[in-house]
């Protein structure tokens, strides 16, 4: 038996929407065991109408570029992908769609360097469903934000911490939090911890019983944010970092959230 060690990551979705491939045969009669015919419930097809509305259908007038993330900013044509986009893109165009993934550090300076008057911005982070929100350009007048696909990730942007922008959309969030570390943060912090025996890492096996068998050790960030907010806040009076205090004036009047984190909102 072969025993291999790798490392992931697990932010804690949920998903609660019919899969897109499944989307298109909404409505279409199935069969039951008993061989009855049988609609899809209303609601499954409400949900499904919804994700072809917000997600998979946006608005075509709207200038996109498609990033590539945090992730790849050590490849060679990190930049140069982005930059190719922007050609054909007017500097003082006010709408823009980012797709696939949030910009990483260099990739925001670039769009910020480029766009002038961007007031209504939709990021889509896709598969990947991070959020490097950090870097935002925040001489853009942005009056409308939305996000969708992100999950289990820190916000950062004073856009939203600080409510600078009047309409904010969270589309199919899950587990999004407002202060504290990255997840890179945390699992640095937890592999320091687990290198020192103060914590211990968790494995699960795969391919179990084959030649294929391996185990992956597995972090799970939820449990580090958790354990991450009992420290901070079990202490008396709780520092509270000057991205988060109240700011004079608060300029959001519109919270749109659809799905996911619009169930522990409620």
């Amino acid at each position: 038996m072969r025993s291999h060690y790798l490392s992931t990551c697990l932010k804690g979705r949920f998903w609660s929407l019919p899969s897109r491939r499944t989307g298109q045969q909404i409505g279409v009669p199935f069969r039951k065991p008993s061989g009855q015919p049988r609609q899809w419930p209303a609601f499954t097809q409400l949900r499904a109408a919804t994700v072809d509305a917000t997600q998979n259908q946006p608005n075509l007038s709207t200038p996109t570029v498609r990033v590539q993330g945090p992730n790849s900013e050590d490849q060679d044509n990190h930049k140069a992908n982005l930059i190719s986009q922007l050609k054909s893109i007017p500097q003082d165009t006010s709408s823009l769609r980012i797709e696939e993934n949030t910009p990483s550090d260099k990739e925001w300076s670039i769009l910020s360097e480029h766009f002038t008057n961007i007031r209504d911005l939709e990021m889509d982070s896709g598969y990947e469903e991070g959020f490097n929100d950090k870097e935002m350009p925040l001489h853009w007048p942005l009056e409308r934000l939305e996000v969708s696909s992100a999950a289990g990730e820190v916000i950062q942007t004073p856009f939203i911490l600080q409510g600078r922008v009047k309409h904010l959309a969270l589309i199919f969030t899950s587990g999004l939090r407002f202060e504290g570390p990255t997840n890179t943060e945390l699992q640095r912090t937890n592999r320091e911890a687990i290198d020192r025996g103060e914590a211990t890492p968790r494995y699960i096996t795969v391919d179990e019983g084959t030649p294929a068998e391996r185990k992956i050790e597995v972090t799970y960030i939820p449990e580090l944010v958790a354990q991450w907010m009992t420290d901070k806040y079990s202490k008396p009076n709780p520092r509270v970092e000057s991205a988060n205090r109240p700011p004079a004036q608060v300029t959001t009047d519109t919270l749109e959230i659809v799905e996911n984190d619009a169930l522990d909102a409620r």
